[in-house]
């Protein structure tokens, strides 16, 4: 393979900023979706392949402009919907009410 998921070793990504004293999770929506994803595997609905493939279907700015949880809550959202948790329709109609 050979894409931006597999970018160790590059050159030219600028330094890696290491945050003194990092905590586990930034904010309470990243708990969030560690705990879903967590459920989710649990429920034997979804396997650890499924959910990396779905992280690796990213556009390859999207993936650069968004965070490791970010990248976990895009994988959800896909595979939510491949297996009926709810719809494509239900999820862009619940993002249009989160952001009003």
């Amino acid at each position: 393979m050979n894409n931006i998921h597999d970018c160790g070793g590059m050159q030219n990504l600028g330094p890696i900023e290491i945050e003194a004293d990092e905590p586990h999770f930034h904010s309470q929506w990243e708990k969030d979706i560690f705990a879903t994803t967590l459920v989710f595997f649990m429920s034997g609905k979804i396997v650890l392949d499924d959910f990396r493939y779905e992280i690796e279907k990213m556009s390859v700015m999207e993936y650069l402009q968004s965070s490791y949880y970010e990248h976990w809550l895009f994988a959800i959202e896909q595979l939510m919907c491949k297996t009926g948790v709810f719809t494509e329709q239900e999820l862009q109609q619940r993002l249009t009410e989160l952001s009003a």
